[in-house]
């Protein structure tokens, strides 16, 4: 019996260190992203929380996600950059693979963000845009924004 009871012992105390260092890194992560979006928003001069609503808007931060769209365009990352920069991005040296770091993705995101304040203003244009193209669908995204921002 004492021998089944070390096997129970043993297996607890495996998933506890197994659950600690799973908690660990994505505390770490959670620390890292948190730098990132520091280090873009400094760059960039845009607030963080503005950055974090996109990224939580855009795939409630998850920095390996990839979405398809109808127009066979996709988006990648935590901040969903679309396939259509990418022909951009790699002229600069960011490649596709660059998007699925967080961290690389979070600064191409501050840099289409800031491009469209520098085009249409610091305002809700300039927010919507980071996502569509037409005036209705850019308001609906920019009140899931700000929404979030809220939150």
């Amino acid at each position: 019996m004492s021998g089944k009871i070390r096997e129970g012992t043993k297996m607890k105390v495996s998933l506890t260190l197994a659950s600690l260092v799973v908690l660990f890194s994505v505390t770490s992560h959670a620390l890292s992203l948190e730098r990132c979006f520091s280090l873009a928003s400094r760059t960039y001069g845009i607030p963080i929380d503005l950055l974090k609503a996109i990224a939580k808007t855009e795939t409630g931060f998850n920095p390996y996600a990839i979405n398809y769209n109808n127009n066979k365009s996709y988006d990648m990352g935590i901040m969903q950059i679309n396939s259509y920069w990418l022909p951009k991005l790699n002229k600069i040296g960011v490649t596709q693979a660059d998007l699925f770091d967080g961290c690389k993705n979070i600064q191409v995101g501050a840099w289409i963000l800031s491009s469209n304040i520098k085009q249409y203003g610091f305002n809700r244009k300039a927010i919507g845009a980071y996502n569509a193209v037409s005036p209705d669908k850019q308001e609906i995204y920019a009140r899931k924004v700000l929404s979030n921002l809220s939150n």
